[in-house]
């Protein structure tokens, strides 16, 4: 797991804006949070339930769409119990992502554990991502929280 986030719906909503004074600095920083906040909650709104969530995300353009669109495609399919998905995203994603990189090889062995999982037992795979979620959260060191899909 990484040490940094990745935000891989969503990207810089805005140009960068110079500030010639403290006043244009204000209402520009007061612009950004009114965005910012509209902005939460359409994703709020958009991925509200796992269904939502799973149309959006199988639609979605990637920035680096054979590894990391097809890694979502198959968890999102998976949580919703659909494996034919889950195994034609995730088989994509191996077969794409050929490389000697550590970190590659480490999420294809994830990969390949997921797959298995879910080819044998979907609450044992929505079990295990949320476990995922959990261990990445006490990496970043946010807050122990109940993940809840529904």
């Amino acid at each position: 797991m990484q040490e940094y986030f990745s935000f891989d719906i969503g990207y810089r909503e805005n140009e960068f804006v110079e500030c010639i004074n403290e006043e244009q600095f204000i209402e520009e920083i007061n612009k950004l949070c009114k965005y910012s906040i509209e902005k939460i909650n359409d994703f709020k709104h958009k991925f509200e339930n796992i269904n939502n969530a799973e149309k959006i995300i199988l639609k979605h353009n990637f920035t680096s769409d054979e590894l990391w669109g097809n890694y979502h495609r198959a968890i999102i399919s998976g949580l919703n119990g659909n494996n034919k998905k889950l195994n034609k995203y995730f088989n994509k994603l191996l077969k794409e992502s050929e490389t000697n990189n550590k970190w590659i090889i480490e999420l294809k062995n994830q990969v390949k554990e997921l797959m298995d999982l879910a080819n044998k037992n979907t609450n044992d795979f929505t079990e295990r991502i949320k476990m995922i979620v959990m261990e990445t959260r006490k990496l970043k060191k946010l807050e122990d929280k109940e993940i809840i899909i529904k």
